[in-house]
Order: C-alpha cells, then structure tokens, then sequence
C-alpha cells in the first residue's frame, strides 16, 4: 500500500505493525467515513488502493473484488456516494467476518461523517 494513502489511516508503525488483514479493513473504514463526508477523492483514493491490493493470481476472486470495487468507484464519481458506503460496508462485514475466523481481533466499527 501506498504510504500517501496509509498516512491518513494510521502512523507509520502501525503500517509496520498490523497484519494485512487490519489494513484492509482499515482501508474499508476510511472508504466508509470518505463516503459519509462525500469526498469523491478521497473514495477514489482508497479504492485505487484496494484494487492495488488485489491478488490477480487467484483469478475469480480478485476479479469479483475488482467489479465491486469497480462499481463503487462509479457511483463515487457519479456522487451517489450511499450506493459505494453501501458496498464498502458490506465487503467490511465480510471481511470481519472472515477474518475473526481466523482469530484476528478487530476493532469495532464506528464512523465520524
């Protein structure tokens, strides 16, 4: 991850310190705030972000990740800023979800519009 977008997320050491998995759940919950605050830069940053993350070695996974990433990044632009909240929280879910699985503690969620 850039470390243009990953200063606005946390401090350098908790780049150095957290797993993966905690930053791409942080960069879901910056995602989520951006579109709450309507910062269509901001969107568009995180998602460019996690697009880069994805993983093109596993085919079918990354490439739905990329449609729905996609996706929010098209309704950002086009300001419909609930639709691309609405798919960042739903990949947050999931990504939660996945990740307790495998018993990494994750903070709860909470935004600030």
């Amino acid at each position: 991850m850039s470390y243009k977008i990953m200063e606005t997320l946390t401090t350098s050491e908790d780049i150095m310190n957290d797993s993966p998995e905690m930053l791409i759940l942080k960069l879901y919950d910056l995602g989520i705030q951006k579109c709450l605050q309507e910062d269509r830069s901001g969107v568009q940053k995180v998602l460019k972000e996690l697009i880069d993350s994805l993983n093109f070695e596993y085919k079918d996974m990354a490439g739905s990740f990329y449609e729905l990433y996609d996706y929010a990044m098209r309704s950002a632009d086009a300001e419909n800023f609930n639709e691309a909240a609405n798919i960042l929280e739903g990949l947050r879910s999931a990504w939660e979800k996945l990740v307790a699985k495998d018993g990494i503690s994750l903070p709860a969620l909470t935004y600030e519009g």
